[in-house]
């Protein structure tokens, strides 16, 4: 969630996990079962850390946000944050989503907020992939291959890129930004690798991994 928007509230976005054993038993992962478990009005300890994972100052500097799964949920506290300059009527840049779930009628999370911000502007470009629902399994890096003209064109425009899922998915989608460099810029993987590297260095290219 955003600051902004929600001074007084933190939203948590939680994949409960419970998931069968060998022999019969279950396990249950600790934290997330404890938060299905709370109803309203309970007092629940918590405390939060400071991350370099934000948006640029400058609202009108393009952001290209890639998530999967539980992992828009950092995504959501940024879209939530050009909706409400885009609401103040500050100038916004050319901003991408690209989401990629199972399922789009089970698990597009936060879909009609989502798609919301498309309607509204706040985002100019959303790429999604449901990769249980075709004959074959379709993910995020490979609709960024897909959609490479339009992906390196908020790109060129001096983009942020923020990255959120699961560390194998980050991986992969590294690879395919390399492949499309390679593809439709003409780079070797050298230097294609090396931008990236360099849009690390450069608080460009930013990850929240697990």
């Amino acid at each position: 969630s955003s600051s902004k928007t929600h001074p007084e509230q933190l939203h948590v976005t939680c994949t409960v996990v419970r998931e069968a054993m060998y022999g019969g038993r279950k396990f249950l992962g600790v934290c997330s079962n404890y938060i299905s478990k709370l109803r309203e009005g309970d007092v629940v300890k918590c405390f939060t850390r400071t991350t370099g994972f934000k948006l640029p100052l400058m609202p009108s500097i393009p952001v290209i946000l890639i998530g999967a799964g539980a992992g828009i949920a950092p995504l959501r506290g940024m879209m939530m944050d050009i909706e409400s300059s885009r609401q103040q009527r500050r100038r916004i840049g050319s901003n991408m989503l690209v989401f990629g779930c199972r399922r789009k009628d089970e698990d597009f999370l936060y879909e009609e907020e989502v798609l919301s911000y498309a309607r509204h502007g706040s985002l100019s470009h959303l790429i999604t992939a449901f990769s249980r629902e075709g004959p074959s399994k379709v993910y995020v890096q490979d609709e960024i291959r897909t959609s490479a003209a339009e992906f390196l064109g908020v790109l060129n425009m001096g983009a942020s890129v923020y990255v959120c899922g699961a560390a194998d998915m980050a991986a992969e989608v590294r690879r395919a930004i390399v492949d499309i460099l390679m593809e439709h810029v003409g780079a070797t993987e050298e230097k294609a690798s090396r931008f990236i590297d360099a849009m690390r260095k450069q608080g460009r290219y930013m990850q929240d991994v697990w």
